[in-house]
């Protein structure tokens, strides 16, 4: 069963497919907030598949 997603990155994710933005200013996402959310992502990995 698959992970479900933090809402609050799943909204980020949303807003970016939408190409909806707003001004760094007004950011609803700190520096910091950002960061820590960026420690918790799993690390990307090729997936290695087998030919058959």
């Amino acid at each position: 069963m698959a992970q479900k997603k933090n809402s609050l990155v799943a909204n980020l994710n949303r807003r970016k497919k939408a190409g909806t933005s707003r001004p760094k200013s007004r950011s609803t996402v700190s520096e910091k907030a950002y960061g820590d959310m960026k420690k918790g992502w799993p690390t990307k990995k090729k997936s290695a598949r087998k030919s058959s």
